[in-house]
């Protein structure tokens, strides 16, 4: 969740159960990928993959298909808790379910941008890139290809998503780069702490190649002081809600380009108002008062909620076995990064904060759900 992030038919419409609709669009272009052990316990649950975009009309309507996989995440935990840990975690792959259901569902959300691009009188203009003119007669032809052909809708859904999916594994080796200050590549942003104790510019990106900010980081900086600055826009290992499978940057990275009147706001303005008629909610809001431990504001990161809110609200029940499960990860990657006989303390400020970046999130209408450290 960086600021400059580190590196994813026509179909007869189902009835869904309690409130949930169906529009009558075009069924998802994911594909079932063979059943694992958790995609079979969630059918026996009773979650089946829907055979087109899941229209929410209302948070209740959203709220209906998260009590749906809340059931079927407890059927899972029951047989076998660890395969939830995992999930949560980034240790074992989402199942196959809640994957296709989240991109199924991102697909449908950008194909109505798309539409909505193209609608007469409208404003908002999206770069499909490669040359194409910022036009309605560009936003008409991509909405109209967009509409008519799967591959199409798949090829533009990548062209906006910056990131999806991404393992613990991949997460440690991020935090690792950053946390050891190797390799050249600029990440973060510097905050107004680092900035006063070392005489930088706050908001400038962190740069290992110099030697003014290596001197901050290893001689200046506490190893928790490190993390904090690391944790402004990017998560540790076992934190990520990219683990989930549910979770996706969309149109861009650079936090400046969501403010109003920059290239970026339009997008931002029309996901606020109907990101949630397709189940996405904005999931990072920036540390309040109440709660200082979390990411900055994040207006490129979308979550889809009923996949999302139900895993969530099992890790609140099982914050014991999910810190447990944590600190094993936490264990084994510092005794490796370690092995040299170093006393590195990677992830000393979460063993004690780490609540505050998993359970402070926004909720689908703006408001914040709060944890308490």
């Amino acid at each position: 969740m960086p600021v400059i992030k580190d590196d994813l038919v026509s179909s007869a419409l189902a009835v869904m159960s309690l409130c949930v609709a169906v529009a009558v669009t075009f069924a998802p272009s994911t594909a079932r990928a063979g059943e694992s052990t958790s995609d079979a316990l969630l059918e026996a649950a009773g979650i089946t993959a829907p055979e087109g975009c899941l229209a929410f009309s209302s948070p209740a309507a959203m709220e209906a298909r998260a009590d749906e996989w809340r059931v079927a995440i407890d059927s899972l935990a029951a047989s076998d808790p660890d395969l939830v840990l995992g999930w949560i975690t980034g240790t074992r792959e989402p199942p196959t379910l809640a994957r296709d259901e989240s991109r199924a569902q991102l697909e449908c959300m950008i194909a109505a941008v798309a539409a909505a691009a193209a609608a007469e009188g409208s404003t908002l203009r999206l770069d499909y890139g490669d040359g194409e003119a910022e036009n309605r007669s560009t936003m008409r032809s991509w909405s109209s290809r967009i509409e008519r052909s799967t591959r199409w809708r798949e090829r533009v859904t990548d062209h906006f998503t910056r990131s999806h999916y991404r393992s613990a594994a991949g997460q440690a080796g991020i935090w690792h780069r950053k946390f050891t200050f190797t390799k050249k590549r600029s990440f973060n942003r510097i905050s107004g702490y680092a900035a006063e104790t070392c005489g930088l510019t706050e908001g400038h990106t962190w740069r290992p190649d110099s030697d003014r900010h290596r001197r901050c980081w290893f001689k200046l900086l506490t190893p928790e002081r490190r993390q904090i600055e690391i944790l402004g826009a990017s998560s540790a290992p076992g934190l990520s809600r990219h683990h989930w499978g549910t979770d996706y940057d969309v149109f861009g990275l650079n936090p400046r380009a969501f403010l109003d009147g920059k290239g970026l706001s339009d997008e931002y303005a029309w996901m606020r108002d109907h990101a949630s008629e397709h189940g996405f909610f904005q999931t990072y809001f920036g540390p309040t008062p109440e709660q200082e431990h979390t990411y900055m504001e994040e207006r490129w990161h979308w979550s889809y909620y009923p996949v999302s809110h139900a895993l969530l609200g099992w890790a609140k029940v099982h914050q014991t076995d999910l810190e447990a499960a944590l600190f094993q990860m936490w264990d084994k990657y510092e005794g490796r990064w370690n092995s040299s006989g170093q006393e590195r303390p990677f992830f000393s400020h979460l063993r004690t904060h780490w609540r505050g970046y998993v359970l402070t999130i926004g909720e689908p209408d703006g408001a914040l759900e709060h944890s308490h450290d």
